[in-house]
């Protein structure tokens, strides 16, 4: 039994469709990865809509998912022992 998406879920959704792309091209850029660029992106909006279901009053919304990112995406060059750029293998 599906269940209806609540407003909640609707404006993280809206907001993902409004933002999502731009910060998409803003992470990849800085990983050279999609992969990682895509879970940074779904662990950013998940934080959000996770601090906004728990009542924390975010004045903007927009702002909080790319500091969320920026942070992850900073982490995970941090792991990046050469310092290099994440970027996956090219096919040959």
């Amino acid at each position: 039994m599906a269940t209806r998406p609540t407003a909640l879920s609707e404006f993280v959704a809206s907001l993902f469709v409004s933002v999502g792309p731009s910060l998409f091209r803003y992470l990849a850029r800085a990983t050279g990865s999609f992969g990682i660029t895509d879970d940074i992106i779904q662990d950013a909006f998940l934080a959000l809509n996770r601090e906004l279901y728990l009542g924390k009053r975010i004045k903007n919304p927009s702002a909080y998912a790319f500091a969320v990112a920026r942070t992850k995406s900073a982490s995970t060059l941090a792991r990046n022992v050469s310092g290099a750029k994440c970027v996956p293998e090219t096919l040959k």
